[in-house]
């Protein structure tokens, strides 16, 4: 697999998130294009105020608020060029969950990973497709 160069460029903007609980709210936003504080009042509304951890389906009606549509995965099926949410082992709790997004532009180039960890002092995060541990769920975004 080829590394990214200038000619493959995700559109992605990473979204970084504030606490532990709001890996999938930081994934949505970015997907989806909207603000962190949208897309987590949203939640709230629909689900409550407090957030002990975000389910599947609970990260798939939320990409359906903001126009996209959803397609499961299994893990470690080869994947097609297209925007995913995987939910992963997390690198900061021990037997702790997390969710990233995984950018694939071209089959030949290495997909972009974009950690909403990344920024957070002190916190772990992942920085290549290689290094996804545990992969649990593949969420593939499609966008209309």
């Amino acid at each position: 697999m080829k590394s990214n160069n200038e000619k493959t460029i995700s559109q992605i903007k990473h979204v970084q998130q504030p606490d532990q609980n709001t890996c999938a709210i930081a994934s949505v936003a970015m997907v989806c294009d909207k603000p962190f504080k949208l897309v987590l009042d949203a939640y709230k509304h629909y689900y409550g105020p407090e957030i002990k951890g975000v389910y599947n389906d609970q990260v798939k009606h939320l990409l359906t608020l903001y126009g996209c549509g959803t397609e499961d995965y299994l893990p470690y099926c080869p994947l097609a060029v297209g925007t995913y949410i995987f939910g992963v082992a997390s690198l900061n709790r021990i037997s702790g969950s997390h969710m990233l997004v995984v950018d694939i532009i071209e089959e030949v180039y290495e997909p972009f990973i974009f950690d909403p960890q990344k920024g957070n002092e002190g916190k772990k995060y992942y920085t290549s497709f290689e290094e996804l541990k545990a992969i649990n769920t593949i969420i593939k975004v499609l966008k209309f």
